[in-house]
């Protein structure tokens, strides 16, 4: 497979352009009406066409185990949709069957075609994180001249034009960035990881998002706990890197706040009620929450269908609001049924980055990828980050990795075997 998949150039460049769409995908968006056409999901059509024509045989290739658990959960919701949504949100349904079918199929696609082959996974891991970095760097300038204009036309978190989406992919980049520079396995992947910390971490200061700025701080905490249990690296050696890395994202936190006055009077607040959720969105989230969890119990087996939690939105007097936690809204949405595979998936992905970590091969990279899925998804509890296509592609990176390090290529093995 990995040499049919080499004599494609096609699918190769195609999964490249993936890599360096997947950071800008939450960033740009065309507007269809309650919805929005992001680059990814029109990447994704084109793969999965050129892979059919090309390779079909891939999709059965990667149909294991994570890739079932997700179309289960998809079999699950969409069945729910048809029997139970409401007539008045059944449109609404249907779309967001077909972004979650978009997204699946994005995961089943790169995780196919990147766990084939071991040298497509380090060329997309380098176009991704050279894109995330330009990413980054777009958007904290853009903040700046929005803070420095004076001129803030949305509340809370959006004021300065990123918000909660934004701030939990740059959040994610960044605990992936300090863990990296803490673990990485040469003295370059380390300063490239360093570079990383500060832009991703102005990126997220200036998100305002309180959310992502706690899985940011748990990550990287935790991240530093398993590398030394894992024996990445020698523990005093990476308590030193990583101290460095920490300090280094909180004079990035610092300095942006001298940058601009506004932006310092916007930040103080927030990181003086990071942990508040009375103040700002903190306890509108809370509330719609725990009605969705209570709505939910009235189908806990196999949901609601898919849009019905807009009725408790509605009853809420939030019109038009989204349920701001995707774990939670497939079990709104299809019952346990749907929102335990989903669970387990997560657990499988995250198990298996783990027992890279116990390998010599790539540990350093498993480590990376932990950090930045972890920081993900607890920044994906509190707002919709994770119905970006940029999501399921970032799973399928992780989740591929662990077929790539056990079957290192022979420049890898001179590699290692020279450090």
């Amino acid at each position: 497979m990995v040499a049919l998949i080499r004599q494609r150039p096609l699918i190769q460049r195609l999964l490249l352009a993936g890599a360096a769409l997947a950071p800008l995908n939450f960033v740009i968006g065309l507007p269809l009406g309650d919805t929005s056409l992001h680059p990814l999901e029109p990447w994704a059509a084109l793969v999965i066409v050129a892979t059919l024509l090309l390779e079909p045989r891939l999709f059965v290739d990667a149909f294991d185990a994570p890739t079932l658990l997700l179309w289960t959960t998809f079999v699950f919701v969409a069945t729910s949709t048809l029997v139970a949504t409401p007539m008045e949100y059944w449109t609404r349904g249907i779309e967001d069957l077909a972004l979650l079918a978009m997204n699946f199929l994005a995961f089943t696609v790169t995780y196919g075609l990147l766990r084939a082959d071991g040298a497509a996974w380090r060329r997309f891991a380098i176009v991704f994180f050279a894109a995330s970095i330009v990413s980054s760097a777009f958007l904290s300038a853009r903040a700046l001249i929005a803070a420095n204009s004076g001129v803030f036309l949305l509340p809370d978190s959006y004021m300065l034009g990123l918000g909660t989406v934004t701030g939990t992919y740059a959040a994610a980049f960044a605990a992936a960035s300090v863990i990296g520079a803490t673990f990485g396995a040469t003295r370059r992947m380390r300063l490239l990881m360093l570079l990383g910390v500060i832009v991703h971490g102005m990126a997220a200061t200036l998100a305002l998002a309180r959310g992502p700025w706690i899985a940011l701080g748990l990550t990287a905490i935790g991240g530093l706990a398993m590398g030394v249990l894992f024996r990445i690296a020698r523990p005093l050696t990476a308590l030193f890197r990583w101290g460095v890395a920490v300090l280094v994202l909180l004079l990035v936190a610092v300095g942006t706040t001298r940058a601009s006055h506004a932006v310092a009077e916007i930040l103080a607040p927030r990181l003086i009620g990071v942990a508040d959720v009375s103040t700002g969105t903190g306890l509108t989230r809370v509330t719609l929450f725990e009605a969705l969890f209570t709505d939910a119990m009235r189908s806990p087996v196999f949901g609601n269908g898919a849009a019905t939690y807009r009725r408790v939105a509605q009853l809420l007097g939030s019109q038009g609001s989204i349920s701001e936690n995707f774990l939670l809204e497939m079990f709104h949405a299809g019952g346990i049924a749907a929102a335990l595979p989903l669970g387990i998936f997560s657990l499988v992905v995250l198990a298996r980055l783990a027992r890279v970590l116990r390998r010599s091969v790539l540990s350093e990279a498993a480590a990376v990828c932990l950090a930045c899925m972890f920081a993900l998804m607890l920044g994906a509890l509190s707002n919709p980050a994770a119905w970006n296509t940029s999501a399921w592609v970032i799973a399928a990176m992780g989740a591929a990795l662990y077929d790539v390090s056990g079957t290192p290529d022979p420049g890898e093995r001179a590699m290692h075997g020279a450090q």
